[in-house]
């Protein structure tokens, strides 16, 4: 599997600005469907980094899914794309084929009967500047009872400062200028740099 990684640099002037604004370098990861989540929130340094490898779970939450709130995950499973997931009695069975998949799809349904429905959605490893999340929200979905949800990752992700956010959270607005980075092929490693006249990162 693939190795990315998003080097950040910002200078020593606009970081005591970004301090001053309690704003955290805050990092989504685009995906075919469902709300978009913090997938890593952090305070910066002048020099930063980002990586991850393509590697996926499926988790499922019972989390009210509202501005801010934060996804507390409940069950996950190591995932392989194609292979339906059914969430039954509050974990994941054995992965089953599912005819029809498209490339790169995550499968799961709720078959859990004492919730009229729950949340579902992929997680990822990330590691940024020393630190590691082993399982980080990329998206959520509400999917009621019986019914199944895909998921089709993407090599994008979006980078931008925004204070009063917190990995894991649910990003229904962004503050300010946001930079789309796409990756795949022989681009694995990009180098971004905040521009101040901007209020957002450009690569570099």
């Amino acid at each position: 599997m693939p190795n990315y990684r998003l080097n950040l640099s910002i200078n020593s002037v606009d970081i005591k600005t970004i301090y001053d604004a309690q704003e955290k370098i805050v990092i989504l990861k685009k995906t075919s469907s469902g709300f978009p989540i913090a997938w890593v929130t952090f305070l910066p340094f002048e020099g930063n980094y980002v990586s991850w490898e393509e590697n996926y779970s499926l988790y499922a939450s019972n989390t009210e899914i509202q501005a801010g709130a934060t996804i507390v995950k409940l069950s996950e499973v190591a995932a392989t794309p194609k292979q339906l997931y059914k969430f039954n009695k509050g974990t994941f069975d054995l992965p089953e084929t599912f005819p029809g998949a498209e490339e790169g799809q995550y499968i799961a349904s709720n078959k859990m009967n004492s919730f009229n429905s729950l949340v579902f959605g992929l997680a990822q490893k990330v590691e940024f500047n020393g630190n590691s999340i082993p399982g980080s929200p990329i998206n959520a979905s509400i999917v009621p009872l019986n019914q199944i949800v895909k998921f089709t990752p993407y090599e994008q992700i979006v980078v931008f400062l925004q204070s009063r956010v917190t990995t894991g959270s649910v990003i229904t607005e962004i503050d300010s200028q946001p930079l789309e980075i796409t990756f795949g092929g022989s681009i694995t490693t990009i180098d971004v740099v905040y521009d101040s006249s901007i209020g957002g990162f450009k690569q570099a």
